[in-house]
């Protein structure tokens, strides 16, 4: 009998000296960046809030969750939007 087979997807970024992943399961969508409005006194990782599809969404910034430098933003950045708890967070990685 053959052993069943699980397979999963990832999307893979590498904010720190080692890759991370996020089940594709777990993420809404993966949007090209886009710039956010700065919250005043919001936490360092915190880059501020975007709209995305009309939502407003908290920008994380995870080089800076892992201790580097801020991320500067090019055209090959994206946001990874997530939903850990029903609520949208977007991670820029």
């Amino acid at each position: 009998m053959a052993a069943a087979r699980h397979e999963e997807q990832m999307v893979v970024f590498q904010p720190a000296a080692e890759p991370y992943g996020i089940d594709i399961g777990r993420g809404l969508e993966i949007k090209i960046t886009s710039s956010a409005t700065r919250v005043p006194r919001a936490p360092d990782p915190a880059e501020g809030l975007v709209s995305l599809r009309g939502r407003i969404t908290p920008l994380i910034d995870m080089h800076v969750r892992f201790g580097r430098d801020r991320l500067v933003h090019t055209k090959g950045t994206r946001i990874i939007v997530v939903s850990p708890n029903g609520s949208a967070l977007g991670l820029a990685a």
